[in-house]
């Protein structure tokens, strides 16, 4: 298990800060099951990570990416990395969970260990 760096827009962080965004695409992997990564100090833990076509990814996880429809998240999602909409473009898809701090590894605690 790792720290790793998963910036979000502020839209996608307060949808995973309320609990309605549990997963995000991006092209390139950021992480692995099991890495941790913080968004306003509160702690996430990566729970899957797989590679899937854009447009069956917003058809199928549009709620889960924190979106009220496919569209919405398309048009967001193309802007924020700079793509041309293509319904095939593979996409690697990070789910995540809250962590609570007595689950991180002792490196990422906020507290100091002693």
């Amino acid at each position: 298990m790792g720290e790793i760096v998963m910036s979000m827009a502020p839209r996608g962080v307060k949808a995973s800060m309320e609990g309605r965004k549990t997963c995000t695409a991006r092209l390139r992997p950021k992480g692995k099951i099991g890495d941790v990564f913080q968004l306003d100090g509160k702690w996430f833990g990566l729970t899957a990570v797989y590679i899937d076509e854009l447009e069956a990814h917003a058809d199928q996880f549009f709620k889960a990416e924190g979106y009220d429809s496919p569209s919405e998240f398309l048009a967001d999602f193309c802007e924020l990395s700079d793509v041309v909409y293509c319904p095939v473009l593979p996409i690697v898809v990070h789910w995540y969970w809250p962590v609570a701090s007595e689950q991180l590894p002792v490196y990422a605690r906020s507290e100091v260990v002693s």
